[in-house]
């Protein structure tokens, strides 16, 4: 018999042996040497048990004269017969080999059902992980922290600066000259006290989230647009100063990205509107508006300014207001016609005026300007309403009394409404075309007008406060398509708050709109007394009135000072809301305190009242109340 000898196989072989297209043959020496000249050696195993196949298709066994050759290599015809029997036969051999290499339909079939498996279930986790939270024990969110070196308290405000879903407390104010204060102004800006600072406290439970201090006294601070039309929400604060100055704040640390200084001829703060991006630098850009001093009529001073960087976008445009010299600027409005063209609305005492903001863009950078995106569309309506021969359109001059308040209440399926405010009347304009839709006379208004839906006819409607010289304060909610009534509610008191009116309006899942306001000091209600015999008589007491549900008054909170601002929040993820409100001391050497409370905590322990007559505490169960974040209930 020929002596067997040692050959190698490359990596195409054993491919090719996975493919099953090798037989095995009994070659000889020479056979084997002719066939493979030159080729390395290697032990080749005979014995193909499958218990000695090896993980690269070659067996581990001694070998026994049997080889693998291609049989149609050089030609030579059919494969030669197999020989062996038994657990020896190549050819059975050779089909369990190709089973090892290749994997069958079963076992492709159960792996994707495997991965399939696992790809739901993480996708399921994740779905479940977004939509259910762990409940936040209730007493989380309630806080009270005391500013030890604040003179005043100018602004505040709730917002997600963070971005952790939890709003957080934003307030402006002014600190004493106290040797705390002036130790707190050199650290920060380097000037002695006193001096401005915007302070943000976490809502989770108080804990100071980062402070800034500036060089001025703040007016306010805003960090967000009140219109939807302008996303997503900018990255900084802007703070206002009580000169004209305005610092943008970034939202994660408070340290100053750009700041703008007014001119010498300016008076009192700046007011401003959120833009959309006009510059194409992917940041939201701002309309800055200054007073002028003149003694023959009101004027202001307009910059556009670019949201990235503060570099005015273009030139400052001036604009007489009114004739009427030195009459205070109201707070302007970003009003969005029916075919998107932006609009801005200038109020003072003596009406509203407008203009187009592609008509101040032009005016701004030139006739020869090229609009950006945002202001490409013109409106017809607006073009029909216009005198070329100005550039601010007069939209409405009021017969009962100056201005106070220009606002807007926004609408699901039209541009908002226009609502504004003298000491005697509410008026509302359509959005649509400007135009007066209603008016209403209310004596002695001592709030803003809040929006809240009542009658589900898809308007919001209005709620306002009166204060009467009867002992009453009166509250009313007006029908927002047509202004009349839908219900009133008198609440008496024994006297007037020293501070104007805070209010506030809240969504709720199925209870309509709950409308938030202080009385001050309170009398009873028929016989029931709505002050407990352990508060102070210069206590201040919070209400909650739901709009589908008028007749029951609901006392949440009391303070002991005068609440001088106010402001809430939405929790989302607890379906919760929280109330934060400042209280001025109401003794000297107390300083201002700013509380926090979760509302529908408040709820379960408030106080219910039939109003405005009853002679029984009635209780209702609130735990079902769930307060939501919607545009169908805000300021106006």
């Amino acid at each position: 018999m020929a002596e067997t000898r040692q050959v190698s196989f490359g990596q195409p072989a054993k491919r090719r042996l996975a493919e099953g297209s090798y037989d095995l043959v009994s070659l000889t020496d020479s056979e084997a040497e002719q066939q493979m000249p030159g080729s390395t050696a290697a032990s080749v195993p005979s014995t193909m048990d499958p218990a000695n196949i090896h993980k690269d298709g070659l067996s581990t066994a001694p070998s026994d004269g049997r080889w693998l050759r291609q049989a149609e290599a050089n030609g030579r015809g059919n494969a030669r017969t197999c020989e062996g029997e038994g657990a020896n036969d190549p050819c059975q051999m050779t089909a369990k080999t190709r089973k090892l290499w290749k994997t069958s339909p079963k076992r492709q079939m159960r792996t994707a059902l495997c991965l399939s498996f696992l790809f739901v279930c993480f996708v399921s986790l994740g779905i479940f992980s977004f939509f259910i939270h762990c409940e936040m024990p209730s007493h989380l969110g309630n806080w009270d922290v005391s500013l030890s070196h604040a003179a005043s308290v100018n602004h505040l405000m709730m917002y997600d600066v963070d971005s952790d879903h939890i709003p957080d407390c934003v307030m402006a104010y002014t600190t004493d000259d106290s040797i705390d204060a002036d130790s707190f102004c050199r650290n920060g800006r380097g000037v002695k006290a006193p001096c401005g600072a915007v302070l943000v406290l976490h809502g989770f439970d108080g804990s100071e989230t980062w402070h800034s201090t500036l060089p001025g006294e703040p007016s306010a601070v805003s960090c967000s647009p009140s219109s939807d039309v302008i996303r997503p929400k900018p990255p900084f604060c802007l703070a206002l100063g009580e000169q004209g100055q305005v610092w943008a704040l970034k939202h994660r640390n408070g340290r100053e990205a750009w700041s703008v200084e007014p001119g010498v001829d300016v008076v009192g703060p700046c007011q401003i509107l959120w833009l959309p991006d006009l510059d194409e630098d992917r940041s939201h850009d701002v309309l800055l508006l200054w007073q002028l001093m003149n003694d023959t009529s009101t004027s202001a001073r307009l910059a556009l300014v670019s949201g990235f960087s503060g570099v005015l976008i273009g030139k400052p445009v001036r604009l007489e207001v009114n004739n009427v010299p030195e009459q205070k600027l109201l707070p302007p409005a970003l009003h969005i016609m029916n075919d998107e063209m932006p609009l801005i609305l200038l109020a003072s005492g003596s009406g509203v005026k407008a203009i187009a903001l592609r008509d101040l863009y032009r005016l701004a950078l030139g006739p020869q300007a090229e609009f950006p995106k945002p202001l490409r569309k013109a409106s017809t309506d607006w073009t029909t309403m216009t005198n070329i021969s100005t550039d601010l359109q007069s939209i409405y001059s009021p017969t009962s009394g100056p201005l106070r308040m220009l606002g807007q209440v926004p609408n699901e399926r039209l541009p908002a409404a226009v609502v504004m405010l003298t000491d005697k009347e509410l008026m509302l304009l359509n959005g649509q075309n400007l135009q007066m839709s209603w008016k209403t006379p209310i004596p002695n208004i001592s709030s803003l007008p809040l929006y809240g839906q009542f009658n589900d006819d898809g308007v919001p409607d209005l709620f306002v406060q009166a204060q009467n010289n009867n002992g009453f304060k009166t509250v009313y909610l007006l029908d927002g398509a047509i202004g009349v009534e839908l219900w009133h509610l008198e609440i008496p008191i024994l006297d007037l708050p020293t501070e104007q009116d805070t209010a506030a309006a809240l969504s709720t899942r199925s209870h309509g709109t709950a409308f938030l306001f202080w009385a001050g000091k309170t009398k009873s209600i028929g016989s029931q007394s709505m002050m407990r015999s352990s508060e102070s008589e210069s206590a201040q007491n919070l209400y909650l009135v739901l709009a589908q549900q008028s007749e029951v008054l609901i006392r949440l909170a009391t303070s002991n000072g005068t609440i001088t601002h106010q402001a809430v929040g939405y929790w989302p993820r607890q379906k919760d809301a929280s109330l934060a409100f400042c209280s001025r001391p109401s003794k000297p050497g107390l300083t201002f305190l700013i509380s926090q409370s979760r509302l529908r905590e408040a709820l379960s322990n408030a106080v219910v009242y039939l109003s405005p007559s009853g002679d029984n505490v009635t209780k209702v169960d609130m735990e079902d109340v769930r307060f939501l974040e919607s545009r169908n209930a805000g300021h106006a």
